[in-house]
């Protein structure tokens, strides 16, 4: 009978080790998925997070990129009616010269007093003096207008990369204020 109890407490203890054993076993199953749930859950959390923070900054971004092609559009136009306007305010005659006006006077007085072959001399000269003054007044006409023009490129180069440094800082100020969120 002792043996037999001994058998019997044997074979009790023997189950209720495995039963403890199935226990353990089947707590860290629960424990693992628990686990993987949780994974699982923040994984999503984590990607719906990015995928917000993904958008803001590609709204930020395309916000600048609308700002930019309409200032690239505007700046165009700009430079479009301000070659006009510097076109139509430098004339494209030259201011005659007082040189040039008292060779006319000169000429014109030879004429009254009949002096047809000097007179033709000087037209000669007015006319080749005109030749030239159009074409320095030319140059020089054309040098205004470029160097005004670059100076309006240069300005609206400038307001390009002003707009471009804002948009810039402000998708690093959206990184910086997602990392935050995220260090929560």
């Amino acid at each position: 009978m002792l043996l037999e109890a001994q058998k019997h407490k044997d074979k009790l203890e023997e189950l209720i080790q495995l039963e403890a054993q199935k226990q353990y076993e089947m707590l860290k199953i629960q424990q693992t998925n628990e686990k993987r749930m949780v994974e699982q859950k923040h994984l999503g959390d984590l990607t719906q997070f990015n995928d917000s923070w993904d958008e803001k900054i590609r709204q930020v971004s395309d916000h600048g990129k609308m700002l930019e092609d309409t200032m690239l559009a505007k700046h165009g136009s700009e430079r479009s009616s301000f070659y006009q306007e510097l076109c139509s305010a430098i004339p494209e005659e030259p201011k005659p010269s007082s040189e040039f006006l008292n060779l006319v006077s000169i000429g014109e007085k030879m004429v009254k007093l009949r002096q047809y072959a000097e007179a033709e001399k000087v037209k000669l000269r007015v006319e080749e003096m005109k030749k030239k003054m159009r074409l320095d007044w030319a140059k020089k006409r054309k040098e205004k207008i470029d160097v005004q023009m670059v100076n309006l490129l240069n300005k609206q180069q400038v307001e390009l990369q002003s707009l471009r440094l804002r948009v810039t800082a402000g998708i690093e100020e959206q990184k910086k204020i997602r990392a935050k969120e995220l260090e929560k």
